[in-house]
């Protein structure tokens, strides 16, 4: 039996596009069952202001969320505080959001970098998910007009009355 060239590569087209569906759909599958946002309130801030960094994640409920694993700092900025929501469970998502008050010290373009999340899927096989990575401007605080360059005084005491 001789098989002509066309007909092997269709055969061989047709096995390359059902194996790609199968392996896009079960990706796609998964996709859906956990997403990431982060988010801040704004994009640029002075030396020592704090930003508010959001993240909210969205879950089946057959999934296992593990803990976030965050230091004392997001890249080149400090944690100063943080606060977790209690989840809000929907039909078939849960909603995990919390929130942090970060800041730094230094001027110039950052990157928030992504943060990763751990969990487990519906076989106990660990995985993980990331969220976006989002830029930050930090900008000296502009001088006044009344700013000297020179050092000034100490100022006297306050009396009390």
């Amino acid at each position: 039996m001789r098989v002509s060239y066309k007909k092997a590569q269709s055969l061989f087209l047709f096995i390359y596009c059902f194996i790609s569906f199968i392996f896009f759909q079960t990706t796609f599958a998964e996709e859906t069952l956990i997403s990431v946002k982060s988010e801040v309130d704004r994009s640029t801030i002075t030396i020592g202001d704090g930003i508010k960094y959001t993240l909210t994640v969205n879950y089946n409920p057959k999934l296992k969320l593990l803990p976030i694993k965050l230091g004392s700092n997001l890249g080149e900025f400090e944690v100063k505080d943080f606060k977790t929501y209690p989840e809000e469970k929907k039909k078939d998502q849960i909603i995990n959001k919390s929130g942090y008050i970060i800041t730094t010290f230094t001027t110039g373009k950052f990157v928030i970098p992504p943060l990763v999340v751990d969990y487990q899927d519906e076989k106990g096989n660990p995985k993980q998910v990331m969220s976006d990575s989002i830029s930050i401007e930090v900008k000296s605080v502009p001088k006044k007009p009344t700013d000297t360059d020179d050092i000034r005084g100490l100022k006297p005491p306050w009396e009390i009355p």
